[in-house]
């Protein structure tokens, strides 16, 4: 029996070594779909070809990206750090067979969707938004801008608001990892809100003799670099008054100058690292210090998954509606809040260890990778033909 051909087009491919959440859930995503569907993933030769050694269920080809004078839908994010889209013109003549779905993965890849539209006219098309572009901007501080980048911010997220909403038009289906981000699709395609991959239980091993904060992300992103400096200058001083062998660990991947020459007795920065359990384990609390919009954060549930009391922003719980804040070692938004929040922690592990299990139960129940997709795969079953 002939299996459905499905193409997958995005920035990235997926790996399994994959450094950010966002790819580590493509990487599963298309793992599951591989399973039922032909599958072809169409990416950039930039920074892809390091992973085309790996060994996958699906077909990949490279591309060159789009010249970045027609990127324009991509290159207002991110203060200017920007993100290679593929160059598809032709992709239908390296194609044996015309794909029944298309997926466009992250923000930058659905302004494709109008010509994927014109070239796949009968195909069903699938955007999905890991950071919407209109809220992402709000990552830097208006406040802190100057009036004429304030200016420009405003009026570049209003072109971009306009643009996200002309692009989902071409769309079947538009998915996003919170209801938030799917409030500007209009009446003519379909959303479903899905759920990250979130790593299998750990055993925790906590060592009582050094008290471990951990923080936990991608820091070459603003808002977790920003967060883990305002840990070190301003929250932990707090805590070590109390809790003199309190240790903050930065874990993940790309820290700048900025937070290497943090790197001390009290304060470890790791960089990438293969394997983040056995941080996990060793941690007596995770903070969350995020301060500025985007997506769902990954590693929030994550933490939680594992029963790890969590010290977190009101910021960096979007997309967690419904989770009791009360279950939580703190919701805290100064620096004295915060860290006496961790303190607390740190001087009732067990108290805290009894709220943190009330969280973990929610996160388990609402949070399901594998029901996620299996929408995603019940909705592809029964896709019409796209034909807008």
């Amino acid at each position: 029996m002939t299996r459905r051909r499905l193409l997958s087009i995005a920035p990235w491919f997926p790996s399994v070594g994959a450094l950010y959440a966002g790819h580590l859930y493509f990487y599963h995503h298309l793992t599951r779909l591989a399973e039922v569907f032909d599958v072809v993933v169409v990416s950039c030769d930039e920074e892809n070809r390091k992973v085309l050694g790996e060994k996958t269920p699906w077909r990949t080809v490279l591309v060159p990206p789009m010249p970045r004078t027609t990127g324009q839908f991509a290159e207002l994010h991110f203060q200017g750090r920007s993100i290679p889209i593929p160059r598809i013109s032709g992709i239908e003549s390296i194609l044996d067979e015309q794909p029944e779905i298309v997926e466009l993965h992250w923000s930058s890849t659905m302004m494709l969707a109008p010509f994927v539209r014109k070239v796949f006219p009968n195909a069903y098309i699938a955007g999905y938004h890991y950071d919407l572009y209109s809220s992402t901007l709000t990552w830097s501080k208006l406040g802190q801008l100057s009036l004429r980048d304030r200016i420009g911010e405003t009026l570049a997220g209003r072109v971009i608001s306009m643009q996200e909403r002309r692009l989902a038009r071409s769309c079947d289906l538009i998915a996003a990892f919170k209801q938030r981000d799917l409030t500007f699709v209009g009446k003519r395609a379909s959303t479903l809100v899905i759920d990250p991959w979130l790593d299998p239980p750990i055993l925790r091993v906590n060592d009582n003799e050094s008290r471990v904060v951990l923080f936990v992300g991608a820091f070459d992103r603003e808002e977790n670099e920003e967060g883990a400096l305002w840990m070190i200058n301003e929250v932990m001083p707090i805590v070590w008054l109390e809790q003199p062998t309190a240790r903050l660990v930065l874990a993940g991947a790309n820290p700048g100058p900025k937070l290497s020459q943090c790197e001390g007795p009290r304060v470890r920065v790791t960089g990438f690292v293969e394997d983040l359990g056995p941080f996990y384990a060793a941690a007596h609390c995770v903070v969350a210090p995020i301060f500025s919009g985007g997506g769902l954060r990954f590693k929030v549930p994550q933490a939680i998954s594992y029963g790890i009391p969590l010290v977190a922003t009101s910021e960096s719980l979007t997309g967690l509606e419904g989770l009791e804040r009360e279950c939580l070692a703190g919701v805290e938004d100064r620096a004295l809040g915060f860290a006496t929040a961790i303190c607390r922690v740190l001087r009732n592990p067990d108290e805290a260890s009894l709220g943190a299990a009330a969280a973990k139960d929610w996160v388990l129940e609402r949070f399901s990778f594998n029901r996620s997709v299996q929408s995603v795969l019940d909705i592809y079953a029964s896709a019409p033909a796209g034909d807008k």
